[in-house]
């Protein structure tokens, strides 16, 4: 009886804690509706930080709050820096301004930068750069 009990009142603070956790969403300006649950891996490691850093809550108890695996909110991406590179497609597409990324991507090779064109393609339109030339709205 005293184990349903235990339960119970776990279960009831579980639910309090995600309350207070969408109210604290919700005043920082969080979009969408405060019940809305937490799919990406960044959004539930910042959602652990918050519980962690505003309630003095622990890792574990965070992570069973949210439902949250441990091994994903500890991650740390091991991913090398593309600042080089960034800095030298950049210096390229200023040079070669009718340029779009396939073009800029023979450039890089020719110059001994070997990369996917993929990931000259994710960086070309991460800086905001238009591909497509006239038909996307250029001169």
């Amino acid at each position: 009886m005293s184990e349903a009990r235990r339960l119970k009142d776990l279960e009831s603070e579980n639910a309090k804690l995600k309350r207070l956790l969408a109210d604290d969403a919700g005043q920082r300006g969080v979009e969408g509706s405060p019940w809305q649950k937490v799919l990406t891996p960044a959004a539930m490691r910042e959602a652990v930080a918050h519980l962690r850093a505003c309630h003095g809550m622990s890792e574990r108890r965070a992570c069973r709050v949210l439902d949250a695996d441990r091994k994903s909110v500890r991650y740390r991406s091991t991913r090398d820096d593309d600042a080089r590179l960034r800095e030298k497609l950049r210096e390229l597409a200023n040079q070669r301004r009718r340029f779009g990324y396939r073009r800029l991507h023979i450039l890089l090779r020719r110059e001994g930068v070997m990369i996917n064109r993929k990931k000259t393609q994710r960086i070309y339109r991460r800086r905001g750069w238009q591909s497509g030339g006239a038909a996307a709205g250029g001169p």
